[in-house]
C-alpha cells in the first residue's frame, strides 16, 4: 500500500508554489529529475514532498498510480494544460465548509453497496445506525441500503431510514479524510442528518425522529389506502410562474420547496402533478415527478401534528437541541436551529413547513461558508446552491462540490471532489491522506529538485561617485 493515498487508492503528489508560474515550472523542474530517475515511485515522490514542504498557495494535485502517469500529469501541468488525473485551485485560502445533506427523492435499493464495500468509514456508520434502528425499532434498513440486485421494494418506513443511514455513512467518509464541516445544512428530512451530524442531536434522537415519522406516515397511508395517490415534482421556473401555474390548475397542490429562485418544488395529488408537470414540459421547461407515500411539506401534514409531537416527546432522550460549536441550518426556517426551539415541534415543523433552502444556502453564505459539499451519492442540490450563491452580495468565489455519482463504480469520483477540496482549502490536513498501518520511514531523495522561487530585486539601485556627480 502506499503511504498516502486517495480513497480510490491513487497516490496524491502534490506540487505547489507561491504562483502560478512558479508552479508550472516546479512541474518542469520535477519532471526532468523522473525521467533521469526511472525507477522511483510516485509514492515515494508524494511522500518526499508531503513530509518536506509546507503546501503553498497554487497548488496541483496529481491522482495516479505509476511513473508514467505521473510524468504525463507533470508535463500538463508544465505546459498549463488540463489533465484528467490532475486537480488545480486558483489559489488556496482559509475556508469554511458546508455538509449539504439533500432530502428524499434519490433512493433506490442499493444505493449504498459501492461505499460499503469501499470504504470503512462509511461501512462503520452504517452498521452503527443499523444496530441503533435494531435496539429502538427492530427494524434494518442495511439490507435496503446494500442490496446486491437493487430490486428490493420496501415502504417509506425502511427507505428514509435508509436514507438517513446514507447520509450520516458519507459525512463519516468525507470527515475520515480530513474534511470536517464548519457548518451543516439540512433539507427536508435531510435536516435530521445534519442535525446528528453538527451535534444538535444525538444519534439516538435522530433515529427516533427518522422511524417514528416514517412510521406515523406509513400507517396513515395504509389506513386510507393513499397508495400511489400523492406525488412532488421538480420545476424549473420562477415563484410567480409557478404559483399561476396552481391557480390555473383545478387539482390540489401546493408550493413545498423553494431550493432557489428558478428551482422549486410542488406536491399534491398525483393527478394534479401529472397535469402540472406535462403543462410545464410543453413550454420547453424542466419538469420531474418524484414519487412520493405523502404530500410534505403542504398544509396536509398538519394532521399528523398531534401524535407525532406526543410520541416524539415521549421517545427523545432530550427534549431540547443541543448548544453545538457546529451550526445546523435548516430548510424549515431557513436559519439555524437554537437550543430554545422544542424538538418534537421542530420535527412536525420540518414535515409541514414549506422548505426554504435558498434561504439556509445564503444563511450559510452570511456565516462565510465558502465550500458547499453535498453529501449525497448524486448531486441534485448543487445546481440550486450555484443560483443562490450567485446573487451573494459582494465578489466572493464559492466552491460547490457533490459526492460521487450514481453512475459511479468505484471511488474515483469521490476522489476527484476531495481534490478539488484539498487544494482549495489552505487548512486542509494532508496527514489524513496517509495510510495509518504504513510504518514506512523513507529517506530524503537525494539531489531533489529545489523549491521554485520567485525572483525579486531586493538591494537598491548602486550608483558611483561619478554617476551621482
Amino acid at each position: 500500500m502506499p503511504d498516502y493515498r486517495m480513497p480510490d487508492g491513487s497516490t496524491p503528489v502534490l506540487l505547489s508554489a507561491d504562483s502560478a508560474d512558479a508552479l508550472r515550472r516546479e512541474a518542469a523542474a520535477l519532471a526532468a529529475y523522473l525521467v533521469e530517475r526511472p525507477r522511483l515511485t510516485p509514492d515515494a515522490v508524494a511522500d518526499m514532498l508531503l513530509r518536506t514542504r509546507g503546501p503553498r498557495r497554487f497548488r496541483a494535485l496529481a491522482m495516479v498510480s505509476d511513473i508514467d502517469q505521473l510524468l504525463d500529469a507533470l508535463r500538463a501541468v508544465a505546459d498549463g494544460r488540463p489533465h484528467p488525473a490532475v486537480a488545480t485551485g486558483a489559489g488556496a485560502a482559509a475556508r469554511r465548509i458546508a455538509y449539504v445533506f439533500p432530502g428524499q427523492g434519490s433512493q433506490r435499493p442499493g444505493m449504498g453497496l459501492l461505499y460499503y464495500r469501499h470504504s470503512p468509514a462509511f461501512r462503520a456508520a452504517v452498521e452503527e445506525c443499523d444496530a441503533m434502528f435494531r435496539k429502538l425499532h427492530d427494524i434494518s434498513p442495511l439490507r435496503y441500503l446494500v442490496h446486491e440486485d437493487g430490486q428490493a421494494r420496501e415502504g417509506v418506513e425502511i427507505v428514509q431510514p435508509a436514507l438517513f443511514m446514507q447520509m450520516l455513512g458519507l459525512a463519516a467518509m468525507w470527515r475520515a479524510v480530513g474534511v470536517e464541516p464548519d457548518v451543516t445544512i439540512g433539507h427536508s428530512q435531510g435536516e435530521i442528518a445534519a442535525a446528528v451530524a453538527s451535534g444538535a442531536i444525538s444519534l439516538a434522537d435522530g433515529v427516533q425522529v427518522v422511524a417514528v415519522r416514517a412510521r406515523i406516515v406509513s400507517e396513515t397511508e395504509l389506513e386510507h389506502g393513499w397508495d400511489r395517490h400523492w406525488a412532488m415534482a421538480v420545476l424549473g421556473v420562477d415563484r410567480d410562474e409557478c404559483e399561476a401555474l396552481l391557480a390555473r390548475n383545478s387539482g390540489w397542490a401546493e408550493l413545498a420547496v423553494v431550493n432557489s429562485a428558478h428551482i422549486l418544488a410542488i406536491s399534491g395529488e398525483r393527478t394534479a402533478i401529472s397535469e402540472l408537470v406535462a403543462q410545464v414540459n410543453a413550454q420547453g421547461k424542466f419538469a420531474k415527478e418524484i414519487r412520493v407515500e405523502y404530500p410534505a411539506h403542504t398544509s396536509f401534514v398538519s394532521k399528523y401534528r398531534g401524535v407525532l409531537e406526543v410520541e416524539l416527546g415521549d421517545t427523545l432522550e432530550n427534549p431540547e437541541f443541543n448548544d453545538t460549536e457546529i451550526p445546523c441550518l435548516g430548510g424549515t426556517l431557513g436559519d439555524a436551529i437554537t437550543p430554545d426551539v422544542s424538538c418534537a415541534e421542530y420535527w412536525y415543523w420540518n414535515l409541514r413547513n414549506r422548505v426554504r433552502f435558498d434561504l439556509a444556502v445564503a444563511a450559510a453564505a452570511a456565516r462565510e461558508v465558502d465550500v458547499f459539499v453535498e453529501i449525497a451519492d448524486h448531486p441534485a442540490l448543487v445546481l440550486a446552491m450555484q443560483e443562490t450563491l450567485h446573487g451573494v452580495a459582494g465578489k466572493r468565489e464559492f466552491l460547490t462540490v457533490g459526492t460521487s455519482r450514481r453512475s459511479a463504480t468505484d471511488l474515483h469520483e469521490f476522489s476527484r471532489n476531495l481534490a478539488q477540496v484539498a487544494v482549495a482549502d489552505a487548512g486542509f490536513s494532508w496527514a489524513a491522506l496517509r495510510d495509518p498501518a504504513s510504518d514506512t520511514v523513507r529517506l530524503p531523495l537525494l539531489d531533489f529538485p529545489n523549491t521554485q522561487t520567485n525572483s525579486k530585486r531586493l538591494w537598491a539601485p548602486y550608483m558611483s561617485e561619478a554617476e551621482l556627480a
